[in-house]
């Protein structure tokens, strides 16, 4: 049982050992390919400058640059008939956020504005949703048999329907309704068979 505990962390330990080395080779690997981009940078960039001396001054001779010697000024390129543009420097780096503060929240931009003579209009009610159906004569009043949607009421004057509407009046030709929530006087006309 010992032997087979220490042979797996022997194991275990080779394998970190392994993943060490890697990860250290892998680094020097990057460090190498980033030596040599900024030497071939810094090559493009003594061209431009040798390309654009060679441009203004035709008879003199370019003495001899380091290849390996980088540049930290913006480089101008040489002018071919197109407008000036900069190149950023050799040793400047742009670095761009990704994980940056996100606000979800839209902010308000417009906010209405109130004059004076603004009016506001109130919506219409709803359309009655009750048809008549009959009446009769009790021993209190009148009462209506008024049918909505799915239900049938029996209504007698100033009582309430569905806590929306009040019966108000009732005449030969029409009934008077209140819709509660806007407290409008609505009327439901009444079709007599002759």
């Amino acid at each position: 049982m010992a032997t087979t505990a220490t042979s797996k962390s022997t194991v275990l330990y080779m394998l970190l050992i392994t993943t060490l080395g890697l990860c250290a080779w892998t680094f020097w690997q990057n460090q190498q390919q980033a030596d040599d981009t900024s030497n071939l940078l810094a090559e493009s960039v003594t061209t431009i400058k040798s390309t654009e001396q060679n441009q203004s001054k035709p008879a003199q001779s370019i003495p001899d640059q380091p290849q390996n010697k980088l540049v930290n000024s913006s480089v101008v390129a040489p002018n071919n008939g197109l407008p000036n543009t900069q190149l950023p420097s050799v040793t400047s780096q742009r670095y761009v956020n990704l994980f940056k503060a996100q606000q979800w929240v839209t902010p308000t931009k417009y906010v209405a504005k109130v004059t004076e003579n603004q009016v506001f209009e109130r919506p219409p009610p709803p359309v009655l949703p009750f048809v008549y159906l009959g009446q009769f004569q009790d021993k209190s009043g009148l009462v209506i048999y008024l049918m909505g949607k799915t239900n049938l009421y029996t209504v007698a004057q100033g009582e309430l329907i569905d806590q929306q509407y009040r019966l108000e009046s009732i005449s030969e030709s029409a009934i008077v309704l209140t819709y509660l929530p806007e407290n409008i006087r609505q009327t439901l006309f009444i079709k007599r068979n002759s």
